[in-house]
């Protein structure tokens, strides 16, 4: 629904991953078979609108963590997948307080070493990018650094 957006993202060096077509969890994950398809429908729209880039790296919605059988599904399918392990709480709720927003963060980034923070953008959710300038001073302030998602980080964050 925004190319434009996909291609600006492109342009500023943005890693680009796939998170599936239709975002729904029923028709998603009644089947691996129904998974990796649209998986692929996703992957051949990215690639019409933005070209080359890099077709392995997804996401899964909702996550992967208690999904084993798509996993393997999906590494069999020359895949790699990607979790987060801390959240602002943005999924669960709708236009969430900022201070209610960095709470969670703070509880999540609690011995982390490395993360990968599960935050949405959409109407419901505009206190998030509202939150941002001090999320990014929280994680400033605690020592940690800020780096795209590579080939050398798949499979690597997971809860």
């Amino acid at each position: 629904q925004n190319p434009g957006l996909l291609k600006q993202e492109k342009a500023a060096g943005h890693t680009i991953g796939n998170h599936t077509y239709s975002h729904e969890y029923k028709y998603l994950y009644s089947s691996t078979d129904n998974f990796i398809n649209d998986l692929k429908k996703n992957e051949t729209i990215i690639s019409s609108i933005i070209g080359d880039h890099d077709k392995t790296l997804i996401r899964f919605p909702g996550g992967s963590f208690k999904l084993t059988s798509f996993q393997r599904a999906a590494t069999a399918a020359g895949y790699h997948y990607i979790d987060w392990n801390a959240e602002t709480g943005d999924a669960e709720r709708q236009h969430a307080s900022v201070d209610f927003l960095l709470t969670t963060l703070r509880k999540d980034l609690a011995g982390q070493k490395k993360v990968v923070i599960l935050m949405h953008d959409a109407a419901t959710k505009s206190t998030t990018a509202d939150a941002l300038p001090q999320v990014i001073a929280i994680l400033k302030s605690q020592g940690y650094q800020f780096r795209p998602i590579t080939s050398d980080s798949y499979n690597v964050i997971k809860r």
